[in-house]
């Protein structure tokens, strides 16, 4: 991840230096009260789409492989040995 932490005198300050670093489309993480005055955790927008990108890729394996699981022990219980009130 990419954030970065920025300081002002006040959160208007604060936020000025993160619109300049990270454009109007900066994602605020948190903001906090500092010794400088105002902390802010920012990300850039560009940041957040990749991370949006590498979840939802991680989580597509995960789906396609229990598809096949569950029809493998469907396939494996023969439907003799089945009760017939079970569904």
């Amino acid at each position: 991840m990419n954030f970065q932490r920025y300081t002002g005198k006040t959160s208007r300050d604060a936020m000025l230096k993160v619109r300049q670093a990270l454009g109007p489309d900066a994602v605020v993480l948190s903001t906090k009260p500092c010794a400088e005055g105002v902390e802010i955790l920012a990300m850039a927008p560009a940041a957040i789409a990749a991370m949006e990108r590498e979840a939802e890729q991680a989580t597509r394996p995960q789906a396609a492989l229990q598809a096949p699981k569950q029809q493998a022990v469907q396939q494996a219980v023969p439907t003799a040995t089945r009760s017939p009130n079970c569904r």
